[in-house]
């Protein structure tokens, strides 16, 4: 988990990340909820770190995370 962190906190693009694209999930910013949930369930047994998608915007600029506890969270409500 400590590998994800330092992701999220030092890369500011895909670019610089190339080698990592398959550790996690990559969902645009423009995507519905809907698609981001389904990309974070099928691909959980290809990624090494299920369960979280990093959300990009179109010039592939991390805009931020979602996890499917967020998922859970929302929808107990």
């Amino acid at each position: 988990m400590e590998e994800i962190w330092f992701l999220i906190g030092k890369v500011t693009t895909l670019d610089n990340i190339s080698q990592n694209k398959k550790k996690v999930v990559f969902a645009s910013k423009y995507d519905s909820i809907d698609k981001v949930y389904k990309k974070i369930s099928f691909n959980s047994s290809v990624v090494n770190y299920p369960g979280i998608a990093i959300i990009v915007n179109k010039k592939n600029i991390i805009e931020g995370v979602i996890t499917d506890g967020d998922f859970r969270r929302a929808y107990s409500k």
